[in-house]
């Protein structure tokens, strides 16, 4: 009989316990959007919210921001670029930027840039995006600057859930120029944790993941901290410390190669 009661007692609380999983794991479920336009949307709402709230209701508006926020990298692009359609970035012939981004050599994917002579070269999709009533609304939304809210983001939501989604923005990725920082993916504690779950991912996702990391203007001025973190990495997990030095030095030849700098 007192088997019986510590077995009905051990299957109660697993079910306690995988029921608080499923409503940890529902609560950062992503949120789903029809269009890029309706994303950039919720996230500067959100933005707007955390800037004017505290306590509780912030965390609220934080995690919201969180499951608004992209998982892969060809969602986090176009949410920084409007001109961007369908794997094409437009610019007129009198747009002065410089649209030069990194190939990420693994997994990563290179936007066609097109040059038009006016807005009516443009495809209608994209300009009824750009332009459209919605637009007009984000507008508002402008002065609610998202830059930083992901690192107050990283010490709310469980490490698990918020290392996970953060590999994955990163995995094809490269750095998105002066224009691409309005919507700024999070940045990652490298500790144990975090290396146990990259170490789970392919070669070639690390390897990408790697180089989005360190792809940027001057990456030679990362040296030092690249070298204390491989030398850290290294002792505990000997894989993902090669992968990331193979990745840092393919930044690294890239950049020697190029004759500009953002």
């Amino acid at each position: 009989m007192k088997n019986k009661l510590k077995y009905l007692v051990l299957l109660l609380l697993i079910n306690v316990l995988v029921s608080q999983g499923c409503k940890q794991q529902d609560k950062y479920t992503d949120e789903k959007f029809d269009s890029i336009v309706g994303r950039r949307l919720a996230l500067l709402k959100y933005a707007k919210k955390i800037y004017e709230s505290e306590g509780k209701k912030r965390k609220e508006y934080l995690i919201k921001y969180f499951n608004a926020f992209p998982r892969d990298f060809k969602t986090f692009f176009h949410l920084n670029y409007n001109n961007y359609h369908e794997d094409t970035l437009y610019k007129e012939y009198s747009d002065h930027s410089r649209y030069i981004f990194s190939h990420n050599p693994w997994l990563g994917f290179y936007p066609v840039i097109k040059s038009v002579a006016s807005e009516k070269e443009m495809p209608q999709a994209l300009l009824s995006e750009k332009f459209g009533p919605t637009q007009e609304i984000i507008g508002k939304y402008n002065r609610f600057d998202c830059y930083g809210i992901m690192d107050e983001i990283r010490e709310l939501i469980p490490k698990d859930i918020y290392n996970k989604k953060m590999i994955a923005v990163r995995i094809g990725g490269f750095n998105t120029g002066p224009d691409g920082y309005r919507y700024a993916s999070g940045s990652v504690k490298f500790d144990t944790m975090f290396i146990n779950m990259l170490s789970t991912y392919t070669d070639e996702e690390i390897l990408s993941f790697f180089y989005c990391w360190y792809d940027g203007p001057y990456p030679e001025d990362r040296e030092k901290l690249y070298q204390y973190r491989y030398k850290r990495i290294k002792e505990y997990n000997p894989r993902v410390a090669e992968l990331m030095k193979k990745a840092y030095e393919a930044v690294l030849a890239r950049f020697a190669n190029e004759k500009w700098h953002y």
